[in-house]
């Protein structure tokens, strides 16, 4: 399982976008918080076929059908996006060989609208501690729009310097996250 997680790590930090930690100021419209173990599957009895994408400038041709089918089986454990909120559902963290830490998540977005412009600050906890924190700023041009329901598969690169503790083992972790988006 280890392998497989690595594997679909490197084929998404080739093929789709990464936003980098930075701290930036919130300028948008609307924003929410919310926190989510790194491997939870929701509870809503009342489940719908989950849908995900990749950013804007992926070739979605160079995605094995394998890996597609590895992503929305995960997808699919984690049941529907909360309601009324931009989530971050991690299933990959890893430190790579220059310091920085990769987290590969799903953003999903609960509300019945369109989300673009996401700013969100996101966390790594594990037994109460934060092993790294910045923010992200994904841009409509970079990431692209995230329709109503949809995830969009992503990769968080926390720089070296937001990286509190750098020897955690991450097998297990809470993201907290903080967003501001702008809707259509």
């Amino acid at each position: 399982m280890k392998k497989i997680i690595g594997v679909i790590l490197i084929i998404c930090f080739l093929i789709t976008g990464c936003g980098k930690g930075q701290v930036k100021e919130n300028k948008f419209k609307d924003t929410n918080k919310g926190e989510v173990a790194g491997n939870v599957k929701s509870k809503d009895e009342d489940l719908k076929p989950q849908h995900f994408s990749f950013g804007p400038k992926v070739n979605q041709d160079e995605v094995s059908e394998e890996t597609r089918n590895q992503l929305q089986g995960y997808l699919d454990k984690l049941g529907n996006p909360e309601k009324d909120n931009i989530s971050f559902n991690g299933f990959s963290a890893k430190f790579r060989q220059d310091g920085a830490l990769v987290l590969s998540v799903f953003i999903r977005n609960g509300y019945n609208y369109t989300v673009y412009n996401i700013d969100a600050k996101v966390d790594i906890k594990k037994n109460g501690e934060v092993i790294a924190t910045a923010t992200f700023e994904l841009s409509k041009d970079e990431f692209g729009e995230l329709n109503a329901g949809e995830s969009r598969v992503w990769n968080l690169i926390y720089e070296p310097d937001h990286i509190l503790n750098k020897t955690a083992d991450l097998e297990e972790y809470i993201l907290e996250y903080s967003t501001g988006y702008n809707r259509k």
